[in-house]
């Protein structure tokens, strides 16, 4: 994997993008005063400790007004109460396609300084974030999953491949921080 980091400033937050499915929960609440100034980036809305009770951005495959699948309405209302928000390339009334969701991946990337890849099968659109990702010179980092897991084999493989293994938060505080994204207490 391409370990260049992508450039920054010490006056904009760092953005990290969690990809994986199923409300998987890493890294655990980002209002942790250590994550002061991160603001996560998704496509998807679930796994609420992004969206719920935090600033994050929800990248969509469809117009702002078409939100899917619809039980996400509440989580993405959560987010923008929280001083979050919401992008799509497609203008309202846009329905979602499944090449929309492709697509928007390279979006997800393109906004973050680094992406975090939870769970992914062997074929994942998680998987096309990270293609974007390292052609955009981001920063990769992989959580491992259970070798006997479909869920894992696509993560585990990133791993293989030369993709940063994260074993815990603070390597993404350490990564922010050298970056001058995190703001001091």
């Amino acid at each position: 994997a391409n370990r260049d980091h992508a450039g920054g400033s010490a006056h904009r937050p760092g953005r990290v993008a969690d990809r994986g499915r199923g409300g998987a929960r890493f890294p655990p609440q980002p209002r942790d005063q250590r994550y002061r100034g991160a603001v996560a980036r998704t496509g998807a809305l679930r796994g609420a400790e992004i969206s719920g009770n935090s600033a994050g951005v929800a990248v969509l495959a469809a117009g702002l007004d078409e939100i899917y699948p619809a039980e996400h309405r509440g989580l993405l209302e959560q987010m923008l109460a929280h001083s979050g928000g919401a992008v799509s390339e497609h203008p309202p009334g846009v329905r979602p396609r499944r090449h929309y969701f492709l697509q928007r991946n390279r979006i997800i990337s393109g906004i973050s300084d680094a992406v975090i890849i939870v769970e992914a099968k062997e074929r994942s659109g998680a998987l096309s974030t990270v293609r974007h990702a390292l052609e955009q010179g981001r920063e990769v980092f992989a959580v491992p999953g259970r070798i006997d897991s479909q869920q894992s084999a696509g993560v585990n493989n990133l791993i293989q491949q030369g993709a940063a293994l994260l074993s815990g938060t603070n390597q993404i505080i350490e990564f922010l921080n050298e970056k001058g994204f995190l703001l001091k207490p």
